[in-house]
């Protein structure tokens, strides 16, 4: 028997306490520091954990492992909770006692569980996601942009002691926002100031760099079960962080991973995928509703748009057709593109030569040709367009 197998029965045959419980007491030694510097930093870190807990309990009392179903379930466990305060027109502390009250009776359950080996080198992702961050420490120095109306919303969450929809909405007597009608990842963040204690500004400059490590190995753990290899994990996540945080310098869309539509493309999305492909390939109930209430985050955090690919046309939103097939909002339709083949250029030299034909027409039936400069430009469009000179390419009609 070889001590792989040796390590993965023994681990099988016992059972363990969440070590994520350790983020109870870490909070409590957090607090003692000061909110500046790694005070700050401890106390925002511990926080996070606390928040992401009862989500972890409740995922592992469903039998499912990995981060990908312990974030979607913190998210999908304060929506609950924030529903029922919003019905009750209750305050935030209403909303963190109903978390923390679901994770203390998930807690029983998940120690039924017999835990399973992590995969190899996720600590080294989350050490590496824990460097990242604390070098995007000093990026932001101020709240700018869109993280100005994010962080008036979790002020208000904070501030209110009676919260409806309609007191955390941006104007009095003002409609819904369409985007953030229920603001589950504003309450998340505000649950992360109020155990941190500190200002909800805070959390918008520097929660980026707590959340870094955690979308890391979201990444990391999403490439391992889609493709079934530790070292496809790794590249997956290399390759997120890459072209999210490297290519377009200054840490890139990871500097606002803290706002809701960035944490949903790099935290829920991947998360999504992971546990669509563990339920097509083990379903089950827990499964089921584990990949129902992703989607619920999603629908609720910032419902994300994607587009086909396509060539996009200037100064159009939408993707315009290419000659491979139709894209988003598009309909197949022949190609009329013009290339080498014989065909499509004796179609061009037709259409090129429509309105002289129809000028000659009118002469010889004695009707007088229009003079229109419309009609002038649009002959001499034509023939330039059909008859290439010298040092020019002939006209192609893009699709």
């Amino acid at each position: 028997m070889s001590p792989r197998e040796l390590y993965t029965m023994q681990r099988r045959g016992t059972r363990s306490v969440p070590a994520l419980l350790l983020a109870i007491p870490l909070l409590g030694i957090a607090r003692l520091f000061p909110e500046t510097g790694f005070g700050l930093w401890l106390r925002l870190a511990a926080a996070t954990l606390v928040v992401l807990l009862p989500g972890r309990l409740v995922a592992r009392a469903l039998d499912r492992r990995g981060s990908p179903a312990a974030v979607t379930w913190s998210v999908a466990l304060v929506a609950g909770a924030l529903a029922l305060t919003f019905a009750v027109h209750g305050s935030l502390n209403l909303t963190l006692g109903l978390v923390l009250g679901a994770g203390a009776v998930a807690l029983p359950f998940s120690l039924r569980i017999k835990p399973e080996p992590a995969p190899r080198g996720r600590g080294l992702v989350a050490l590496a996601g824990i460097a990242f961050g604390a070098a995007m420490w000093g990026i932001e120095g101020v709240v700018h942009g869109d993280a100005i109306f994010h962080l008036g919303r979790i002020r208000k969450l904070l501030d209110f002691d009676s919260l409806t929809l309609r007191t955390v909405d941006e104007f009095k007597d003002g409609g819904l926002h369409p985007g953030y009608a229920f603001p589950l990842w504003h309450g998340w963040l505000a649950l992360v100031a109020r155990l941190a204690g500190v200002d909800p500004t805070q959390v918008i400059l520097h929660e980026s760099s707590i959340l870094v490590p955690i979308a890391f190995v979201v990444a990391f753990e999403t490439g391992i079960i889609v493709f079934a290899s530790v070292w496809l994990g790794f590249a997956t996540f290399l390759a997120q962080a890459a072209l999210i945080g490297l290519a377009p310098g200054n840490a890139g869309a990871f500097t606002s991973i803290e706002l809701p539509g960035t944490t949903a493309r790099q935290i829920l999305v991947p998360a999504t995928i992971a546990l669509f492909f563990q339920f097509v390939r083990e379903p089950s109930w827990a499964l089921a509703a584990t990949v129902a209430a992703v989607g619920m985050d999603l629908a609720f955090v910032h419902p994300t748009r994607s587009r086909s690919g396509g060539s996009r046309s200037r100064g159009s939103s939408s993707p315009a057709p290419t000659c491979g097939g139709a894209s988003a909002g598009w309909p197949r339709s022949p190609c009329r593109c013009s290339s080498s083949s014989p065909g499509s250029r004796r179609s061009s030299q037709r259409r090129s030569r429509t309105i002289p034909a129809r000028s000659r027409r009118w002469r010889s039936s004695g009707t007088s040709v229009p003079t229109s400069s419309s009609t002038r430009s649009r002959a001499s469009t034509s023939r330039r367009r059909s008859s290439p000179g010298p040092g020019r390419s002939r006209w192609r009609r893009s699709c």
